[in-house]
């Protein structure tokens, strides 16, 4: 009797050890220990000691108000504040990426007057920020086929990356692009190092339906 209680004890603790490893892996969830290294890291960054709890729904641990979340599955933290006082910053060297496409493309390009942006710092070394840009939707006044226009939009991509790297470290991108004939979009998360785009062909995914946007309607309108 005794061997069964104990054979029946073992597996209900295994079964937790198992809940406990799929919390951690799939949700950034271990009980009370992720609390408290949560608390810790959110702590650290703040200089103050601030309360943490997990939120289920972004899957994080967020500090009481909120504002700072703390990411156990990548060791990362994020700062709601500090995103929203450095959007206005990326704005403004986005829009001389703008000014600068202009030129290289002969004007062909519509771009976002905007880009949104995500930040994302290494908890341990909270001087790396890695950026998130979604950048869409670019529309092109060009033509071709879909070789050509994958080529298109690895010169964009390239540029674009270029040109922001010397003050954003942009890990991370949403953009979507559309020409005259064709609709794509490239979405990527690198986590903390550079986008490589030699793998682009295995991550680009036809976007059709941002063909039969508005957006894209009215502007296919007005091009040449």
């Amino acid at each position: 009797m005794k061997s069964k209680k104990k054979t029946i004890l073992l597996l209900i603790l295994f079964i937790i050890l198992i809940a406990c490893i799929l919390l951690a892996v799939f949700a950034g969830y271990v009980p009370v220990f992720g609390n408290l290294i949560a608390k810790s890291k959110i702590s650290s960054y703040s200089g103050s000691d601030i309360r943490a709890s997990y939120n289920w729904y972004e899957g994080k641990y967020s500090s009481v108000d909120g504002n700072i979340r703390y990411d156990l599955k990548n060791d990362t933290i994020e700062d709601l504040l500090l995103i929203e006082s450095e959007r206005e910053s990326f704005n403004t060297k986005y829009q001389d990426f703008v000014l600068s496409s202009n030129k290289a493309y002969d004007g062909k390009l519509t771009l976002p007057k905007e880009i949104d942006l995500w930040i994302r710092l290494d908890a341990d070394d909270v001087s790396q920020k890695y950026y998130k840009a979604y950048f869409f939707t670019v529309y092109d006044n060009f033509s071709g086929d879909e070789e050509q226009t994958k080529q298109r939009i690895q010169s964009i991509l390239s540029d674009f990356l270029s040109f922001m790297k010397t003050s954003y470290s942009i890990t991370s991108i949403q953009f979507i692009y559309a020409n005259k004939d064709h609709g794509y979009t490239f979405s990527t998360d690198s986590k903390r190092k550079e986008i490589d785009l030699t793998e682009m062909g295995k991550i680009l995914k036809k976007n059709d339906n941002v063909l039969n946007s508005l957006d894209y309607l009215e502007w296919k309108k007005e091009v040449k």
